[in-house]
Formats: C-alpha cells, sequence, structure tokens
C-alpha cells in the first residue's frame, strides 16, 4: 500500500512538473484594464509581463484608446470579447493627421496574432494602420482588405474589414500603429487583440567585431562565435544561418570552412522566437589545397581530392583558372602540370558552372632533379 501510494505521489509530481514546462512558452492575449472611458494611456498585463500604450510626440490629432473594445464578438476578424479588446478613436476633425499609437512591453514578446477588426466600420471612410518595428511571417484579411505584412486599409465602400497577423519575425519590444489618410481622411476607429508569449531571445541583435573574416591558412577554418562581442541573453543560444531570413543554420559556426555571408542572431527554441539579424558577415575560407607528387609518379587525379560528389543532375568539371568557363576546362580530372587548377559543377540544362572550389595548388616533382646523382664504391 505504501509502495503504491509513493508511485501515486511521483506520477502526481511528474505531471505537474511536466505541465509547468508546458506552460514556459505559454501564449496569452493581452488583458487591458478596463476604464470603460477613453483615455490617451492604455495599459495591460500577459503571461509574464505588462504592456502600456502611449502616444508619439508627432501628429497634431489626439489618439484615444478604450477597453473594453467590443462586448460581443460584433467585428469578425477578432476571436475575443471584452478585456481582451481595445479601440481606438481619433479627435476631429478628420481630416488632420494624428498621433501614433506606441505599444510597449515590458520585456521581449513574440507577438503571436494581432487583429486588427471594425476597420471603416461606417463604410464611408478609408481607414488604413501601419506598422512600425514589427514585421510579421503571416498575414490574411477580410476579401476587400488591403493588406502586407505590416499593415492593412480598408476600400471605401466596404464596411468592417479586417487584418490578421500572426508571428513576429523577431522579439518585440515595443512597435507602433500609425493610421494614414486614404481619400483624404481619417477615421481611426478600429479594433484590436494582441496575443503574446515570451521571447528570451530578445529584441537585439547580436553585437559584432568585425563584418569580415578570414581563414587561417592550412586550417581554413573561422570561428564565427569569436565575432560576437554581446552577452547572449538568459534562455537564449547563438546560431548562425546563410540568410537573413534564418532559413538555413550554420552547423559548425566554430569552424566554418565556406566562404559565403552569414548573420548572427539568439534563438529562443522553445518559444521558436529570433532576435534581429546581426549584420552581415562576409567569411573567406579560401586557403590552396597544396599537392606534390612523389616520384615516380609524374600526375595527379584532382578528382581523388574531392570530397562528396557533384550534386544529382550535375558533373563535375576541372579548370585552370576562375570563374570556371568552357574556355578553362580542362580535359580529365588528371595533370601533368605544374599549376593552380579549380573544380565546379556543371548544369547542363543551362548550360551554366557553379562557382568554383578554393584553389589546388599542384607540383609535380621533377624526378630526375629528385635523385642524386650515381656514386661509385
Amino acid at each position: 500500500m505504501k509502495n503504491t501510494f509513493l508511485k501515486y505521489i511521483k506520477i502526481s509530481l511528474a505531471l505537474l512538473l511536466f505541465c509547468s514546462a508546458g506552460n514556459v512558452g505559454a501564449q496569452s492575449f493581452v488583458t487591458w484594464t478596463p476604464g470603460g472611458t477613453i483615455a490617451q494611456t492604455l495599459a495591460g498585463t500577459y503571461t509574464g509581463g505588462t504592456v502600456n500604450i502611449t502616444q508619439s510626440t508627432t501628429g497634431t490629432r489626439t489618439m484615444y484608446t478604450e477597453s473594453p473594445g467590443q462586448t460581443t464578438l460584433a467585428y469578425a476578424g477578432l476571436s475575443t470579447s471584452g478585456a481582451t479588446t481595445f479601440r481606438t478613436l481619433g479627435g476631429t476633425p478628420y481630416t488632420t493627421d494624428q498621433k501614433d499609437l506606441i505599444i510597449t512591453f515590458s520585456s521581449p514578446v513574440k507577438i503571436t496574432k494581432l487583429n486588427v477588426g471594425g476597420l471603416d466600420a461606417p463604410a464611408t471612410y478609408n481607414d488604413q494602420v501601419q506598422f512600425s518595428g514589427v514585421t510579421f511571417s503571416g498575414f490574411t484579411g477580410s476579401t476587400d482588405a488591403i493588406i502586407t505584412n505590416n499593415g492593412v486599409g480598408a476600400v471605401l465602400g466596404k464596411a468592417s474589414e479586417y487584418g490578421q497577423f500572426t508571428n513576429s519575425t523577431t522579439g518585440v519590444t515595443s512597435f507602433s500603429v500609425k493610421y494614414i489618410p486614404r481619400g483624404g481622411l481619417y477615421s481611426a476607429v478600429t479594433y484590436f487583440e494582441i496575443e503574446v508569449q515570451p521571447c528570451k531571445a530578445g529584441s537585439t541583435a547580436p553585437t559584432l567585431s568585425a563584418t569580415t573574416a578570414t581563414a587561417a591558412c592550412p586550417a581554413n577554418t573561422i570561428n564565427l562565435n569569436s565575432l560576437v562581442t554581446s552577452t547572449t541573453p538568459t534562455g537564449a543560444t547563438l546560431k548562425w544561418y546563410s540568410d537573413a531570413a534564418h532559413t538555413t543554420e550554420v552547423t559548425t559556426p566554430t569552424a566554418l570552412a565556406v566562404s559565403g555571408t552569414y548573420y548572427a542572431f539568439y534563438v529562443d527554441t522553445v518559444n521558436n522566437c529570433y532576435s534581429p539579424a546581426s549584420a552581415v558577415v562576409t567569411a573567406t575560407a579560401n586557403c590552396p589545397v597544396n599537392i606534390a607528387t612523389v616520384c615516380p609518379a609524374v600526375s595527379v587525379d584532382l578528382s581523388t581530392k574531392l570530397a562528396s560528389p557533384a550534386p544529382s543532375g550535375y558533373t563535375t568539371t576541372y579548370h585552370s583558372a576562375t570563374p570556371a568557363t568552357t574556355a578553362n576546362k580542362l580535359p580529365s580530372s588528371t595533370v601533368t602540370t605544374s599549376g593552380t587548377y579549380y573544380v565546379a559543377s556543371y548544369f547542363a540544362a543551362q548550360d551554366c558552372y557553379t562557382a568554383t572550389s578554393r584553389p589546388m595548388v599542384v607540383t609535380i616533382t621533377n624526378c630526375c632533379a629528385a635523385v642524386a646523382a650515381p656514386n661509385f664504391n
């Protein structure tokens, strides 16, 4: 009986720990402090932090906010009602520019959803909102909405249009909402809800000591991590990618052996969130491969030095110069003359060559000069 009870306790604790771990990256809608009155500022909370809405110092027309924005699911595009929604209102006259809303979080977050509803609610204005300081990887909206990854606009005569944005491409600490006049009018009566999750990658890009790096020979490797001078945020990991969209990760950043351009990111792997990209780094790993024959050999087969064959659909070619062309293509992989040679891949369907390998410096040893003259007893 005692063992059964202890087993039950262990299972319960394990489940509790599992559930707690699952909440580390929990998404939550921002809950705004309900006031029911129109004000120039608004405060809210989310799992792990707080958020405040203020106004920019630019613009002539005061912006107002109010929560709850909607008390029922009145506007398409919004999935909640009550204190998780707020609405904006612009003062008059409608022909003057208005202040921007500045939304500031107490700690970096990944915005998993930003829904904008009620655009052009009376079908008499051309409402358009544009975000600054945040870009989203996904976006959709009503049929007639004009939508991009950082804003949405209504079409005059089409009431209650909406835009839905998902997954900010980087961690966000602050972003702004700007109303843009269309047809000479601002309306600024729009409804919002924001869902976030913590982003331990932060909202600041890694800083670098240099933006170029050259491999030391003969090792021909570069330690990209040695270029980073900033401290990795707690809970995040420093990673390198060959593109600014962080799609192709560098698997060996401390021993990079391929020339190219690279970007550093802080990555929150739990919440799948990235910091902004660092400045681009141009890496050059071009140490020559030195090959010398050993007598009695008087030729070198360059193909024996390749680590892998050409990709499917390509043919490996050998060249006496770079870039690779048909004019400098060798008849075969075997060379009998000292010189500098390169390897490329040829794609017949488009009659083109890839970039060449690093240089292969071949020395054909003079076997007569390498052997001493005959001697006598």
